[in-house]
């Protein structure tokens, strides 16, 4: 009887209950009743999905717990969960708890993270499905939007599990209800027929008692309708100054500006944001606004506004300081004496922001790096097919920055990417400040395809016009310190300079503020296009005719498949961009040698031209080899001539210059460094040797360096008897063992030494008599009893009787 009328009732609705054969249906009660939970209680109904589509799922529920795992309700069928609320814990998102809506047993959500609930305090929350949308609200306010086409079918409804705190007023409807009408009724005692409500537990089951009572629900005396109660878990009276119902609807107030949930803000010069807050009390009730500022949960400034005339004006305007703190605004409306909540904004924070975008190499994601901050911030989605699918207008929410992107591979809701975090991260330790990037890179795009269409420059048809448009609806358009191009693999020469100084225009136009531009150089790789040797070269040199370009070179960061990455790889790419960005913002003043390497001209050495000279700009550069014969490969090799296989025999560094002895003589004019993409005659993606200065910074690649006649008339530059020819490591940075090659020109005695940025002495690994020739040494730290070794800088020291060199070296963990 119960499912026919049902099914009859809702045709293709939501949900169809199951009978049960204990309680009578009760009549409304008063509504001072609350379903009390500790972690292993819960309450539960059988529940038949129909497949509907549309619903709408509400409550009230208070956290007795700052971190916790648990679900304040899901719905699930005879194995798995379909759907329902859910709260991470800090250990996988940030301290809060933050709640959100999961499918299927995933800790991913549908909807990136959503709200925090603070704990001891009611909250209203509320999830809507309207087939692929699903929606998230706290208090009435969106706070998390995501689309996942399909559920699977539940036959249980579950209140509570794992979930320690407090419910109340838990209704289900067969529509999507508005978030008008959720603020509309969140607080109003319901007691009226609507055809639409199809359920509600008042949480009115008398005290100890087993199950919780359906609610009369318009008329309809489902009579047999109720949920059990399991293990720790009970119905309670509260106190009525504690519960969040009350009589009557809320104020009526139209907002002209007010902050959105989580909203990321650019600091001013002051250090500061001032947010206004601008509207019109619409009801003649309300007597008086109360605004409140809350820092860290902890009231700290107060602001009324009388409202006696109406429609009243309502104003008011707070500065938030830039630091590790979120802030929360609250707007109250008094009533008659009751003070009611209308309007809220949680978790505020102000920083700096930044912008990155490109291909693939712009926005990895990495399964494994699932911890994030409160102070970490992006704003909109990466959507999927690395950014390709369609970009949904309503999808401008704020949200914790995240480098797992929720699941999905090189996509996701407020996705900033591997190296992207580890970049928001290491400035927010470092200046104690939060930090929001906005990622716009969409994986295998062309320079061509990422230029802006002047005529619709916020167009969602277009990459660029994707990422302005979340640019401009974050507020952060003319706010961002400095823009990340990482793009290459794609293209190759051709018409690449007259693209880039178009896009490089846009930008100019479109983010104002923007002070720096910071560019990759791409590596040898099968991806994309392949060769892009000649089109390396002409990134190398991009700031040498465009103002406020720096760029990073990245043929010797390590984990490169090819194509993408490890994340140790990406890592690496923001450590090496990091002392730049912090020098050009912060007043940082680790300035030495993060550049790139950079040749300045070749020339032969002889008339003979059986030497070439390679030099590169700047002084104490400390320029070594690394990976050169440790790969079974010699970098030798990958120094061609004319862009041919040349008659390179050996390689020496004297005093940061490449000395490059040749047999037989060549009459080359040009000369390049490192593949187009595979090792000599494989195809195997080149991965090493490279040049790298005494920081570990790559060499930039180079391609048809001129090389001059010699400049003076001599027969040899050999190195004098007795100096160190040769002394590299690998890899830079290192962090369990680290090779090292060292070679001599005569027999001699040799001292090895590793100090610390102290200088203080962290181990002797040679101190012996040896001969000339190639010498490697493998260093692990517990051979020599050294338990760990601490992420930072050190010194390691190669002396012998005639001559003595020093690199700097990097462990990372």
């Amino acid at each position: 009887m119960v499912k026919t009328f049902l099914l009859r009732l809702l045709c293709s609705a939501l949900l169809l209950w199951g009978l049960s054969n204990t309680l009578q249906a009760q009549n409304l009660g008063p509504l001072d009743r609350v379903l009390i939970l500790d972690s292993s209680g819960y309450a539960s109904a059988p529940m038949l999905a129909n497949g509907c589509s549309t619903f709408t799922i509400e409550c009230w529920v208070n956290s007795a717990k700052t971190n916790q795992s648990g679900y304040p309700f899901r719905f699930t069928n005879k194995s798995a969960i379909s759907y329902a609320l859910f709260l991470h814990d800090g250990t996988t998102i940030a301290a809060g708890p933050y709640m959100t809506i999961v499918l299927g047993n995933v800790t991913y959500s549908v909807t990136g993270n959503g709200l925090r609930l603070v704990p001891n305090i009611w909250t209203h929350v509320a999830l809507t499905r309207n087939d692929s949308i699903w929606k998230l609200y706290k208090d009435g306010e969106l706070v998390g939007r995501g689309k996942a086409a399909s559920i699977n079918g539940a036959f249980t409804t579950i209140l509570g599990g794992g979930f320690v705190g407090k419910m109340m007023e838990f209704r289900i409807w067969t529509v999507e209800r508005s978030q008008d009408s959720i603020r509309a009724a969140m607080y109003t005692r319901l007691d009226y027929g609507d055809s639409s409500l199809l359920l509600r537990y008042a949480m009115d089951g008398l005290d100890g008692a087993d199950s919780l009572h359906l609610a009369n629900t318009g008329g309809r005396h489902l009579d047999s309708l109720t949920a059990r109660l399991h293990g720790a878990c009970r119905t309670a009276t509260i106190a009525t100054d504690e519960q969040p119902l009350l009589d009557g609807t809320p104020p009526r107030i139209l907002f002209d500006r007010f902050p959105a949930h989580m909203q990321f803000f650019a600091r001013g010069s002051d250090d500061s944001s001032h947010i206004g807050i601008d509207g019109r009390m619409l009801d003649s009730r309300c007597d008086s606004i109360e605004v409140e500022l809350l820092k860290n949960d902890t009231l700290v400034r107060k602001i009324t506004i009388q409202t006696s005339n109406h429609p009243a004006t309502i104003h008011a305007n707070v500065a938030l300081h830039a630091e590790l703190s979120q802030y929360t605004l609250r707007l109250y409306g008094f009533v008659s004496g009751n003070r009611r909540l209308l309007r809220e904004a949680a978790d505020l924070v102000v920083g700096d922001a930044y912008l990155i975008t490109g291909q693939s190499n712009s926005h990895p994601s990495s399964p494994s790096l699932m911890t994030q901050s409160p102070f970490l911030r992006s704003f909109g989605v990466q959507t999927l097919n690395s950014n390709y699918v369609a970009y949904d207008p309503g999808d401008t929410l704020w949200g914790l920055a995240n480098g797992h992107g929720f699941g999905h591979e090189l996509c996701g809701p407020y996705l900033t990417g591997v190296w992207g975090i580890h970049l928001q991260e290491k400035l927010m330790n470092d200046y104690h400040l939060p930090i929001c990037i906005i990622n716009g890179g969409t994986g295998g795009s062309s320079i061509e395809q990422n230029l802006r269409k002047d005529s619709l420059p916020a167009t969602l048809s277009t990459i660029y016009g994707r990422t302005f448009y979340r640019s401009i609806k974050s507020g952060l358009a003319d706010k961002y310190k400095a823009l990340f191009w990482y793009q290459g693999e794609s293209n190759t020469i051709s018409g690449y300079y007259k693209n880039f100084k178009s896009l490089y225009s846009g930008w100019k136009t479109d983010y104002p503020a923007v002070k720096k531009y910071y560019l990759f150089q791409v590596r040898p790789s099968w991806c994309g296009v392949g060769k892009t040797s000649a089109l390396r070269d002409l990134q190398r040199t991009l700031g040498d005719s465009l103002p406020n370009i720096t760029v990073m070179s990245t043929a010797s960061l390590p984990g490169h498949d090819g194509c993408h990455y490890s994340a140790r790889g990406y890592f690496s790419v923001a450590d090496e961009i990091y002392p730049l960005v912090t020098h050009d913002f912060y007043g940082g003043t680790d300035t030495f040698n993060v550049l790139p390497p950079q040749p300045i001209g070749a020339h032969y050495a002889t008339i003979a031209h059986d030497e070439i000279l390679l030099a590169f700009k700047g002084g104490n550069l400390g320029i070594h080899i690394i990976g050169d014969t440790l790969s079974k490969e010699a970098l030798k090799d990958y120094l061609y001539l004319d862009s041919a296989g040349s008659s390179i025999r050996s390689l020496a560094i004297i005093n940061d210059t490449l000395h490059i002895y040749l047999s037989p003589k060549s009459t080359a004019t040009s000369i390049s460094y490192l593949p187009d993409q595979y090792f000599n005659t494989t195809q195997k993606t080149y991965e090493g040797p490279t040049i790298v200065n005494s920081r570990g910074v790559g060499c930039f690649t180079f391609y048809r360096l001129p090389i001059a006649e010699a400049k003076v008339s001599r027969q040899t530059t050999a190195p004098p008897a007795g100096s160190i020819t040769g002394f590299s490591t690998w890899p830079s940075p290192f962090w369990k063992t680290l090779d090292i090659r060292y070679s001599l020109n005569v027999r001699d005695h040799v001292s090895l030494k590793l100090y610390n940025e102290l200088g203080g002495l962290v181990a002797d690994l040679r101190d012996a008599d040896e001969d000339a020739g190639l010498h490697t040494l493998r260093f692990d730290p517990k051979s020599y009893s050294i338990n760990y070794l601490s992420a930072g800088a050190y010194f390691l020291t190669l002396a012998t009787s005639q001559d003595q060199q020093t690199l700097s070296l990097r462990v990372i963990h």
